[in-house]
């Protein structure tokens, strides 16, 4: 069985990440690691996490001093403060105020990546309010992957991501900060994914099974707080240079 490490960055989602942990310590499987990153919250988001983790040696709890941004704080928990150091380990992305789609995510994403050619997974989610399928989780088209015009296609490769640990240290990081050396702070899904899609190819699976539940009644969403910044830094990151294909890491 492959072995997951679930990254839960958040901030100030004190309203929900109770829901979020709940449904990590639902899975069937029950064998993982869980990296909580609180980005510097000024709410009890990180009492709460202690209250319900408790001393489960799974589960490593970090509070920055400052706060990073969601790109900062995703990159450091999985390279920084992720116990798992196997490049063929998975990582999971899961938002605090996000959570699961049920007991059995973990046993899905375990099939896929049976395949040792799986280096990567995207899809699916629905959306909290409504229960409604997301709209940024499609299969990516065959001639999109041929051509690797992943920058110049709608985005559609949303909700759920994981990917093997060795793929995600692969990621330049300056590909990931401003002139000044910060992390960006908004479209920071594209800065990440995009330069993983290119180097995996066809070793990123669509997974059609619904996997996620994205809170989209959680006011401090990016798209509803910095939707103009979020437009220009997704227009930058498209413009980068693609990342040239990998045979392995």
């Amino acid at each position: 069985m492959n072995h997951f490490t679930i990254v839960i960055p958040f901030y100030n989602a004190e309203k929900w990440i109770g829901k979020c942990l709940e449904s990590v310590l639902g899975q069937t499987i029950q064998d993982f690691s869980c990296v909580i990153a609180d980005d510097a919250s000024t709410d009890q988001s990180f009492d709460v996490c202690e209250s319900i983790v408790g001393t489960d040696p799974r589960f490593t709890l970090v509070k920055n001093p400052k706060n990073l941004g969601a790109l900062g704080n995703r990159y450091l928990a999985t390279l920084e403060h992720n116990p798992v150091r196997d490049p063929n380990s998975i990582v999971i992305n899961l938002d605090g105020d996000d959570w699961f789609h049920g007991p059995d995510v973990l046993s899905i994403l375990d099939r896929y990546y049976s395949d040792p050619d799986c280096w990567m997974t995207y899809g699916s989610y629905i959306n909290f309010s409504d229960s409604s399928p997301g709209e940024f989780s499609k299969p990516i088209p065959s001639e999109v992957i041929q051509d690797r015009a992943y920058r110049k296609h709608r985005w559609c490769t949303s909700h759920l991501r994981s990917y093997r640990l060795g793929l995600f240290s692969k990621i330049n990081k300056k590909d990931l900060v401003d002139w000044l050396g910060r992390y960006y702070r908004s479209a920071t899904d594209l800065a990440l994914t995009f330069p993983m899609l290119e180097m995996s190819g066809p070793r990123a699976r669509f997974v059609e099974e619904v996997l996620y539940v994205y809170n989209d009644a959680n006011d401090l969403n990016n798209h509803k707080v910095k939707r103009r910044t979020q437009g220009r830094l997704a227009r930058r990151i498209r413009k980068k240079r693609k990342y040239d294909l990998l045979e392995t890491w």
